[in-house]
């Protein structure tokens, strides 16, 4: 492929808007188109280069229309060329930029190597100023894994390095103004207070001192961006410490300044801290509005990171209303049960690959194997109400893994595959988080075998309920109608799969209980 033709392709990866936003149809094609060019780009060699801003071009539009993972290697595979050829400063830029694409798809140990390889490769004289860019974005990674100790050290280096660049020069080589960046840097130090109150119990030592540094970074020269970003973190540690009415007056005029400044890809914070205020004031309609507001802001605006979060104020919410009961399993049936709608609709709309409604039918085929084991001596009523739920919620954990990567069509890579061969566990992990241990259990085993080749542990002893819902899951997955990018098989194909798979991939049990209700014609043949 020659350079016009990879200038052909960037072409229409930069006509496109973001991959979330697509069709099926046209998800697959544009997935055609990036697939095409990031196998080209990976067979570029110091001795076929291509140019600098193109790689930097590209990078920029894969991680708008939300594809960090394409970003991130044709960043990688152009910083490689670069510093072969000895241009260190060009590919300082590469590795910073594959390093906020890998930060984008939650993969913080890769994105690590980056920041620390494109440090390293700085020279001491620093002529454009890298270091304290490097320094910040390391430092926002670093603060969202709660490392907050090593955050402020990246900060307080990049800020010692700000305050004494020449002005002028500063300028000439970023093209902003020192003050810009400074400010910038603040509202993250600002940030990093507002999340330690978050996990301290929404400490109100570390809320004040929070509003204190980010009243004060608003008090300074700020772009546009940053005073919305910090005006919103404001908003957020007074609702934390109790004064709605101002947090209330902030977010007011919030949403208006986006949509004036044409920075519409902040709303999605703006619209998580006002699900936020309605939760606070227990009005949580209102709330859910807000929320699915929010992440379908971030989906549009390709934001992993403010994705999750928008997922997690869910989470709280569920956790709050638990907390008022020491029945755990009955909330999700009262008070819960509207916020438990909210995610399994969010799950349905986030994963396009595994089909419409795919957990509520796992949940009423998990049901039915049940009955049929307790028919024959296992478990009474409250396990087959777990055994439901444990359907119901085995794919929660997906609701965490960023949409580019649950989504994708083409080839994974092995760091990939175990990333998305994680969500079990995290799924297991948010319903521990809430109490409900039993349930947590059922939905990490939901892709083990008995032969301990499954995932995310290679576990072989496992629940009768979670043993039901692997099978379940993996019946449903395949005659599945509305599953995309696969054709259905047809239920007497399926059973047989699962057959061929008992004792192996299959508890003998479990597939005995898909027997049996197939057999007797309650799921059709």
């Amino acid at each position: 492929m020659t350079d016009e033709q990879i200038r052909a392709f960037s072409q229409q990866i930069a006509r496109l808007p973001a991959l979330s936003t697509l069709a099926s149809e046209e998800y697959r094609d544009a997935s055609s188109i990036i697939e095409e060019l990031v196998e080209e780009i990976k067979k570029r060699t110091a001795e076929s280069p291509f140019d600098f801003a193109l790689a930097k071009a590209l990078v920029e539009d894969l991680r708008r229309i939300g594809d960090p993972s394409a970003a991130e290697i044709v960043a990688e595979r152009g910083a490689g060329i670069c510093e072969e050829l000895g241009r260190e400063v060009e590919a300082v830029d590469l590795l910073n930029w594959a390093g906020v694409s890998c930060f984008n798809q939650c993969e913080f140990l890769a994105a690590t190597e980056y920041f620390q390889h494109a440090l390293r490769l700085i020279p001491e004289d620093d002529q454009r100023f890298q270091e304290a860019t490097v320094c910040n974005n390391y430092g926002i990674m670093l603060s969202e894994l709660d490392h907050f100790s090593e955050a402020s050290s990246l900060y307080t280096r990049a800020l010692k390095l700000l305050l004494s660049a020449p002005r002028d020069r500063f300028v000439a080589a970023r093209g902003v103004e020192p003050e810009a960046v400074i400010g910038t840097i603040n509202n993250n130090r600002g940030w990093i207070f507002l999340r330690k109150a978050k996990i301290e119990r929404n400490d109100p030592d570390l809320l004040t001192r929070a509003i204190q540094f980010l009243e004060q970074t608003l008090e300074s020269s700020l772009q546009p961006r940053t005073r919305v970003i910090a005006a919103g973190n404001l908003a957020e540690a007074y609702l934390l410490r109790g004064d709605d009415e101002v947090a209330e007056e902030i977010l007011s005029t919030l949403e208006e300044e986006c949509l004036s400044l044409k920075l519409q890809q902040l709303l999605t914070e703006v619209y998580r801290r006002k699900g936020q205020l309605c939760a606070a004031r227990e009005e949580m309609d209102q709330a859910m509005v807000w929320l699915r507001k929010a992440l379908q802001s971030s989906l549009t605006f390709t934001n992993p990171r403010q994705e999750l979060r928008a997922v997690e104020e869910f989470f709280r919410i569920l956790g709050d209303l638990m907390a008022r009961d020491n029945d755990r399993l009955a909330v999700l049936e009262g008070a819960g049960a509207s916020v438990l709608n909210e995610l399994l609709d969010l799950l349905k709309s986030k994963d396009m690959y595994t089909g419409h409604d795919h957990s509520r039918r796992v949940a009423s085929l998990s049901r039915r194997m049940a009955s049929f084991a307790k028919a024959e001596g296992r478990g009474g009523r409250r396990w087959l109400k777990r055994v439901e739920l444990g359907g119901l919620l085995h794919d929660v954990g997906k609701l965490m893994i960023p949409w580019s990567l649950l989504n994708r069509i083409r080839p994974l890579s092995p760091r990939e595959v175990k990333q998305l061969q994680r969500h079990p566990l995290v799924g297991e992990e948010l319903l521990a988080r809430l109490g409900l241990h039993e349930l947590a259990m059922v939905v990490g085993e939901h892709h083990e075998r008995p032969d301990g080749m499954g995932y995310p542990r290679g576990k072989a002893g496992l629940s009768d309920a979670g043993a039901i819902v692997a099978v379940a899951d993996a019946y449903e997955a395949m005659t599945s109608p509305s599953r995309a990018y696969r054709q259905p098989k047809r239920p007497r194909q399926a059973i047989t799969e699962v057959l061929t798979g008992s004792g192996r991939q299959f508890d003998p049990k479990a597939v005995e209980a898909l027997s049996h209700a197939i057999l007797n014609g309650e799921l059709g043949v």
